[in-house]
């Protein structure tokens, strides 16, 4: 490493402005890094510090994934699989002494590895794939989820693929038709413009009760 930084030094000296880094070293195609250090360094050197600038670039990178792998909440489980560690691995709490107590738990709503910041980032992304104008825009195919509250009961419960489809149904048409809950079962009680309606809550819940009697009974004989 001392080498490193005496030809660094020599690049340096010769320069006025900004000093030179690894770092800076990194962003350049070698003809560059060659153009600027060659009244400074011979070939070889120039060579070799380019090489060492993306060794040391590449170890920093798998350093920040290891740290970022140990801290992740999701991968907590993977001590299970019986999978021998690295020697070379640290463990987030060698790197950082213990902190880990400062943060959320894993599973918190407020966890950047939870669900529902991963739906956020989502939201954020994936709302500017159309212009607002558009029919495709996701506030318009989907406008409630920008009305979702992101808390700890909704993250938890677990909500079926079903009654998420009834619901997102329901609000649409009492958005449609300027109603509330009461006048869409109304309106469906009366519409017989398709082969699944009109569709009677009070007498379809008596109904399906019945019918799980029957079945119950068939069972038992």
């Amino acid at each position: 490493m001392n080498t490193i930084n005496e030809l660094l030094n020599k690049i340096n000296k010769e320069k006025s402005g900004d000093t030179l880094s690894l770092a800076d070293i990194i962003s350049m195609s070698f003809s560059e890094f060659r153009h600027r250090s060659s009244e400074a360094l011979t070939w070889r050197e120039t060579n070799l510090l380019y090489k060492q600038a993306h060794h040391e670039s590449k170890q920093s990178k798998l350093a920040e994934l290891r740290i970022l792998s140990r801290a992740n909440p999701q991968l907590a489980n993977t001590t299970n699989l019986d999978i021998s560690p690295s020697s070379q691995n640290s463990s987030y709490n060698n790197w950082f002494y213990g902190r880990a107590h400062r943060f959320v738990k894993p599973g918190s709503v407020a966890s950047m590895f939870s669900p529902a910041a991963y739906l956020t980032e989502l939201y954020r992304e994936s709302k500017n794939l159309h212009p607002e104008t558009s029919q495709y825009h996701l506030n318009k195919r989907r406008p409630d989820i920008a009305a979702l509250a992101l808390t700890q009961d909704n993250m938890d419960e677990e909500l079926s693929t079903l009654s998420l489809s009834n619901e997102l149904l329901l609000h649409n048409i009492q958005t449609l038709e300027k109603t509330d809950y009461n006048g869409v079962m109304k309106m469906l009680s009366t519409y017989r413009q398709t082969g699944l309606t009109p569709y009677h809550l009070p007498y379809e819940s008596a109904r399906q009760a019945i019918l799980l009697q029957d079945h119950i009974q068939d069972l038992k004989q």
